[in-house]
């Protein structure tokens, strides 16, 4: 199951930084970062490359665990009672496959999604409690029932079908128990967990119904979502679960394009997962709407994007050019019981490691870098300097970290690195890990 962290989505749009909560003890949440116009005393950037990018990007890339992606996907709305846009939403499944937006997802080997007819109940055919205050495994039940032959209007169990269960703002839908964004304390009802619209917008899973193996959707009726509000809510998270859903159907069963390699396993515990739509739903700028396509959205992971040096997002509306700063790590650094690249970091011992920069075509100017250590509650103990604050496309620059006390963590002692490249009120961000030995 994978789930897209409302929560996360929320700061990050209030704020226009990236921010992290999706581990337990790496992530966190970056302060706002104000607006900073570059400086005429570029320093390295006075000499930079004309090679565009300057150097290969070891970037993130979306690995395939080995499952199959939709090749040709189909969406089943299904709309119960009481949610608002039911038109609007028949209107963007009929469309988003021929979107340019959903023609970005073809480096996956997904081909256009088609829709088929929406099923909209009535309160005649489903009990006020299969909409109520439901978990997950009431959904699982539900969902199961409706293929026992008497209702034919959703024919046989097709595993090419996403199963999209649109929930008015009555309902209030737990996942888990015992250990959900919003602490896993019970309410009065007896659910527990983690809680839809106050901590997740929407996820997607897979239910086996008699012998065939579904993917489905659910997708909650929020009211806000960050700057986000109305409609606009609901197809933004709808656009990510259709997304996740062609390139990882059965995440759990046999997941396919489920989460980032090992080298680079901070971004999906920072970001709060590693499938395709998670790795850019905490930026801002993800957030958009197509020339050809009426509805919010939101742009995905591309691999060969991120390897190119380009803007992993896509599709990318800016004609600006994209740039970045990449810190360099090669330790090995122990996060959740697997090894990955980072920087140890000795409490009380000074440890410098080298900032590359790159862009993809000439900048306006130099772009200002700054840097921040996090841990899962805030802040971590770490203490930062450079040795240069502003550079461009084939600059160098230096970082200095210093661990002024041990990091905490339920099971490894680790922080996040966050690296911003700010300018004007353009931001990007890299990400690293931070270990102790």
């Amino acid at each position: 199951m994978r789930v897209f962290y409302i929560f996360l989505v929320a700061f990050c749009l209030a704020f226009a930084t990236a921010c992290g909560g999706g581990s337990d003890d790496s992530g966190g949440t970056p302060d706002a970062q104000d607006d900073v116009q570059p400086q005429s005393d570029a320093g390295p950037g006075d000499d930079a490359s004309t090679t565009y990018p300057a150097f290969s990007v070891d970037a993130p890339q979306v690995e395939n665990l080995g499952g199959s992606v939709l090749a040709t996907p189909k969406v089943q709305p299904v709309f119960f009672p009481g949610f608002d846009y039911a038109t609007q939403l028949t209107d963007f499944t009929s469309k988003i496959g021929a979107s340019s937006f959903w023609a970005a997802l073809s480096e996956y080997n997904v081909g256009a999604i088609t829709s088929l007819t929406p099923i909209t109940l009535t309160t005649n055919d489903v009990d006020p409690s299969d909409y109520g205050t439901i978990t997950d495994a009431q959904i699982q039940t539900w969902l199961k029932s409706r293929f026992d032959g008497t209702h034919p209007e959703w024919g046989t169990p097709d595993p090419h079908v996403i199963y999209a269960l649109f929930y008015p703002t009555s309902s209030v839908i737990y996942l888990g128990g015992g250990g959900g964004g919003d602490g896993g304390a019970p309410d009065a009802g007896g659910f527990g967990g983690s809680k839809s619209c106050q901590s997740f917008g929407g996820y997607h899973a897979e239910v086996q119904v008699q012998s065939t193996v579904i993917p489905y959707a659910v997708l909650p009726e929020c009211p806000t979502f960050g700057n986000l509000t109305g409609v606009n809510v609901v197809t933004a998270t709808t656009s990510h679960e259709l997304s996740e859903a062609a390139t990882d159907p059965l995440p759990d069963a046999v997941p396919a394009y489920f989460q980032v390699d090992d080298d680079h396993i901070a971004w999906e515990l920072f970001l709060g997962g590693g499938e395709v739509g998670d790795m850019c739903a905490q930026f801002p700028d993800s957030f958009y709407q197509p020339t050809d396509f009426a509805y919010t959205v939101q742009r995905n992971w591309s691999n060969q994007n991120a390897k190119a040096g380009h803007d992993p997002c896509q599709p990318n509306p800016s004609t600006q050019p994209y740039f970045n700063t990449v810190p360099i790590v090669s330790d090995s650094v122990t996060v959740r019981g697997s090894t990955t690249k980072g920087v140890n970091l000795p409490v009380g011992t000074p440890v410098t490691i080298e900032l590359d920069l790159f862009s993809d075509a000439p900048t306006p100017g130099p772009w200002t870098v700054s840097a921040q250590a996090y841990s899962r509650s805030g802040p971590a103990p770490v203490t930062t300097s450079f040795d240069a604050t502003q550079g461009q496309n084939g600059d160098k620059i230096h970082l200095t970290l210093t661990a002024t006390a041990a990091f905490t963590g339920k099971s490894s002692k680790t922080a996040t690195l966050l690296v911003t490249s700010q300018l004007g009120v353009r931001q990007t961000e890299w990400i690293a890990i931070l270990g102790q030995p």
